[in-house]
């Protein structure tokens, strides 16, 4: 389970069954975490990069034979998924790793490009100016994030993606995030991450597109109804980054108000939704 910027699993780990074995890394750079490379290194940010970090972390800590694995991950996360999805169907997961990734499930994102291609609209250009403005040439961003302070900032942008009849549940996380964004190596990691996107992820993602690399395995897509499902029609996008062959692709908006961190605004629903996917689609018994 790999969080967003940032979002946690807390309210989903207590609903899931005991015998459901979790890894729940930090996305290095963020939180107690670090990165053995410098923000400056913005290769070193991208979302294969990290997400073989991830699985490297992973490979050691299992110590069983039994190397089946379902990716879950919300915002920043789930774009970290999509690439070792993307990857993992050309093998490269089975190889190096040994994992055999059965399914993933993708929350509250479209892919990256589509996501940069919408900025064409003045509206959404607006509504998610962070992705230009954290992805902006060091030091600019960095240094403008930490003379505003990074608590101050990441506390307004999780109060302005939080859904109408969410706000109660996530902000008892805020004060925990925010924390963590007074760290300038957070904020440096946090830009790297965003400008790793730009730079790296996108041109990553064309040339899949362009080559027909798509995820080939049981795909599970939770998206905010109010909040991403208002500027996008969420499951059409991700039909042309599935094999829709297969009928691997599955979507659900969720309602009520619900905005961006689903896990903390809906967990119940969520964990519902997780649960009847991972018993329908994959077959595995919790």
């Amino acid at each position: 389970m790999i969080h967003g910027y940032p979002q946690s699993f807390r309210y989903i780990v207590e609903r899931l069954p005991e015998q459901i074995p979790l890894f729940i890394p930090d996305i290095p750079g963020y939180g107690e975490s670090t990165h053995s490379a410098t923000p400056s290194n913005t290769a070193a940010y991208s979302k294969r990069a990290i997400g073989n970090i991830i699985l490297e972390a992973l490979k050691k800590l299992l110590n069983t034979p039994e190397r089946k694995i379902i990716l879950l991950g919300h915002d920043r996360g789930a774009r970290i998924i999509h690439r070792l999805a993307v990857d993992a169907a050309e093998g490269f997961l089975q190889e190096k790793y040994g994992f055999d990734l059965v399914g993933v499930a993708l929350l509250d994102i479209i892919p990256t490009i589509v996501q940069f291609a919408s900025f064409t609209d003045p509206a959404v250009a607006a509504a998610t100016f962070h992705w230009s403005f954290l992805a902006a040439p060091s030091p600019l961003p960095e240094n403008m994030i930490g003379a505003l302070g990074g608590d101050v900032f990441v506390d307004n942008m999780i109060r302005k993606w939080t859904g109408v009849s969410g706000e109660p549940q996530v902000s008892l996380g805020i004060p925990i995030y925010a924390a963590y964004f007074k760290r300038p190596s957070v904020i440096a990691a946090s830009c790297a991450d965003y400008r790793a996107g730009a730079l790296v992820d996108a041109p990553e993602q064309v040339a899949d597109q362009k080559g027909g690399r798509k995820i080939n395995c049981p795909t599970y897509v939770l998206y905010s109804e109010g909040y991403l499902g208002s500027r996008y029609e969420v499951e059409k996008v991700w039909n042309d980054w599935v094999h829709g062959s297969k009928g691997l692709l599955s979507t659900k908006g969720v309602g009520n108000g619900v905005g961006h961190f689903l896990c903390e605004e809906a967990p119940e629903e969520v964990t519902n939704g997780l649960l009847g996917w991972i018993r329908k689609y994959l077959g595995v018994k919790v």
